[in-house]
Order: structure tokens, then sequence, then C-alpha cells
């Protein structure tokens, strides 16, 4: 029975902007539609800014 299942739940953790963009460029991140737009948030500080905001609006 579903009951009876353990489920785990995933944990969160905190991270910094670099951080995120370095594990969305790994090769085990699952979100693969995404990688190009870190790897030009992480040369580009322009872009950079623009993915931060997504995250933490003015």
């Amino acid at each position: 029975m579903i009951t009876d299942m353990k489920i785990s739940r995933p944990k969160l953790k905190l991270v910094t902007l670099d951080e995120f963009i370095d594990l969305g460029i790994n090769e085990k991140f699952a979100e693969k539609e995404i990688i190009f737009k870190l790897l030009e948030a992480k040369l580009d500080p322009k872009k950079k800014d623009n993915l931060r905001n997504l995250f933490n609006p003015k």
C-alpha cells in the first residue's frame, strides 16, 4: 500500500548564484534546456545580473 511506503523528500540547499550556475552546467543536471543560458551567465556579467534578477527581483 502507498501508506506503507517510505517516500524520501528532496532536501533543499541554499546556494549562491555562482554555485547554481556551476551545478547547472554539470552533465548530471536534468534541465538540459537552460544549460546554454547558464553558460552565458557564467561568461557575461550583464547576463549574470539578468539571471540574478530572476531569483531576486528588485
